[in-house]
């Protein structure tokens, strides 16, 4: 895998190598792909950047508000009550990208035999304090995954795909994690110039998710479809939550202005998160035939 700074001569989904300027702004350049309609950035950004970005503490305490931790909890804990039937009750999860532990914690109350892995050993040392049930490691995944090969019944990727400068390197490896008819779990953030638009007519610029740095690619349902399917997963389903969804932050400290927190009221009441492009993309689908 080369982490260079230099153009994305191919879509990371599909190779196409077609795309059109999407946005660009004072951090980053995206383009979309004229294939699978994937946004990816065009230069992306150097590993070395990435890694400084998140081996720092003020990254984690502004993504990460302890006042959030047990609705977090919670939320994770009603996400594996739905997932439990498809893997036939709780065995073995791993999730990739842990946080702060809170699925790992919810996992371990509901009876799950859990293990994670995250980027920053920082990060792994904070959770081994706060989760010490779980088996965890550190490292870049999928390169340096330690876990051996068909030991999971669910894999979680919550907000992680979209960092991955291969995300069907990522899957892929997934899939070989998986036990034969495992599930993955995956949701990546979701934003639209409409979005912006609206955001920055009310005063702010606080509204869901911004084009980060570290926000590589930006899926919608046809290149997740495409990502899954071509990576020997059958999608089971694919949708849009999010903003007034169920276990979603909108009353808590995720919209930091009035104005934002009331635009989340009143798109997710009125089920427009399709159309405007926010919320998230939720994925969840089972490993099949072999990786292509």
């Amino acid at each position: 895998m080369n982490h260079a700074s230099k153009p994305a001569s191919v879509c990371p989904v599909c190779r196409c190598d077609r795309a059109t300027q999407y946005h660009q702004d004072q951090t980053v350049r995206l383009v979309r792909c004229a294939s699978c309609g994937l946004k990816y950035q065009n230069p992306m950004p150097t590993l070395e950047a990435l890694s400084a970005l998140y081996a720092s503490q003020e990254y984690y305490d502004g993504q990460y508000f302890p006042a959030q931790f047990a609705e977090r909890k919670a939320m994770f804990a009603h996400r594996l009550a739905v997932l439990e039937p498809l893997t036939g009750g709780p065995g073995r999860v791993l999730e990739v990208g842990c946080g702060r532990g809170q699925f790992l914690e919810a996992a371990l109350e509901r009876g799950w035999k859990a293990c994670g892995q995250e980027f920053a050993e920082e990060t792994v040392e904070v959770l081994r304090g706060t989760v010490p049930a779980a088996e965890l490691a550190h490292g870049v995944f999928p390169e340096e995954c330690p876990f051996p090969d068909s030991s999971f019944d669910l894999v979680h990727l919550n907000h992680v795909l979209e960092h991955f400068f291969e995300p069907m390197e990522a899957l892929s490896r997934v899939w070989g994690l998986l036990k034969p008819g495992g599930v993955l779990y995956c949701e990546v953030p979701r934003q639209s110039n409409l979005q912006n638009t609206l955001s920055n007519m009310l005063g702010r610029k606080d509204f869901a998710v911004h084009y980060m740095l570290e926000h590589l690619c930006y899926f919608e349902a046809a290149s997740m479809t495409r990502a899954l399917e071509g990576s020997g997963f059958a999608p089971l389903s694919i949708r849009i939550e999010g903003m007034g969804d169920p276990h979603r932050f909108v009353r808590g400290v995720h919209y930091t202005s009035p104005w934002t927190h009331l635009m989340a009221l009143v798109v997710g009441g009125l089920k427009l998160q399709g159309p405007l492009g926010g919320g998230n993309l939720v994925a969840v689908a089972r490993k099949k035939e072999a990786p292509r």
